[in-house]
């Protein structure tokens, strides 16, 4: 089934709806932090209204995309995001392309590092979009950069890098958590 992508997110040049799959960030959440009713996506990040974010990912590009809005609950400096918020939300999709390509004996990966530069101010209250992607592998090491902008990708608002490290938790792999038809 075609994703229908968030009002003014656009997805990459060539791409179509059904090239991409609307899925649930942090599925391998606990159920304190889960929908009683299963695998049905509602988390605290995604569903809370602190910072609600939409998760796209292309399984032939191996990229996440999507949207994250920032609400007037975090704010920083005056009219603008907390920055704490924004690494929040790399800590979020950052996680999300090493879970989704690791091996299931792993199940998951930690984060060992999270690195955030700030490029420019995030105006409370906006929505913007981003975009997270694998770029190195070794071994147990997985190397994972992304971007947050403005909705027209003409403002970087922040980048991130992280490295995860796989960790033998086979319960907490893609085959116990992928059930959800969001």
């Amino acid at each position: 089934m075609p994703v229908v992508p968030p009002a003014g997110l656009d997805l990459p040049k060539g791409d179509k709806p059904y090239d991409w799959e609307e899925v649930e960030n942090r599925p391998w959440a606990s159920a304190s932090n889960r929908s009683s009713t299963g695998c049905v996506g509602e988390d605290f990040v995604k569903y809370h209204d602190l910072v609600p974010m939409v998760f796209l990912w292309s399984p032939s590009r191996k990229l996440l995309t999507g949207t994250a809005k920032f609400g007037p609950l975090v704010e920083g400096p005056k009219l603008r995001a907390h920055g704490a918020s924004i690494a929040m939300v790399f800590d979020e999709i950052l996680a999300y392309p090493v879970w989704r390509e690791i091996d299931e004996k792993y199940g998951m990966g930690v984060t060992a590092k999270l690195s955030v530069s700030y490029k420019a101010a995030l105006p409370l209250k906006s929505t913007a979009k981003f975009e997270c992607r694998v770029v190195k592998k070794e071994g147990r090491k997985w190397f994972v950069t992304a971007e947050i902008t403005d909705m027209k990708g003409e403002t970087v608002y922040a980048t991130g890098e992280a490295l995860f490290i796989s960790v033998p938790l086979p319960d907490m792999g893609r085959k116990h958590f992928l059930c959800s038809k969001l």
